[in-house]
């Protein structure tokens, strides 16, 4: 396998586990070429081409986002969604999905934030900084 293969295929694995879908906006592409990866610490400021780096995004937000700190960005956007916000950091913590809906979901974000689901939510809807989950570029 050549090195553009393996990169083409970390590329579509990171796209598939968010269900081919922007981590941001939740758009649906309408094609594999539209949905790009975003750099969530973008390459300009350090960032590394590593699954806990990348997300998937529509053109839309990776070009809006472009090299601002993504919690700062994503916050300020009209889709704004305090459970992506936690899908997004958990993915950045472990690259696993964290999907709401499941029946594990409250227990993943009790483990990942340790406190309740209600009372991480409502820290991060107040804008109150989060111990466990640092704001992170």
């Amino acid at each position: 396998m050549t090195s553009g293969e393996a990169r083409r295929l970390w590329r579509a694995a990171i796209k598939r586990a968010w269900g081919n879908k922007c981590a941001y906006c939740g758009a649906t592409p309408i094609d594999d070429k539209s949905l790009t990866i975003d750099h969530v610490r973008a390459k300009s400021n350090g960032g590394e081409d590593t699954t806990s780096n990348c997300i998937p995004a529509c053109p839309s937000c990776n070009a809006d986002k472009g090299s601002l700190e993504w919690v700062g960005w994503f916050r300020k956007q009209d889709f704004y969604d305090a459970w992506t916000e936690v899908e997004i950091r958990h993915w950045l913590q472990t690259g696993d999905v964290l999907r709401q809906g499941t029946s594990l979901h409250e227990r993943q974000i009790d483990a990942l934030t340790g406190e309740p689901r209600g009372a991480i939510l409502d820290e991060i809807w107040n804008g109150d900084e989060v111990g466990v989950l640092p704001v992170s570029d």
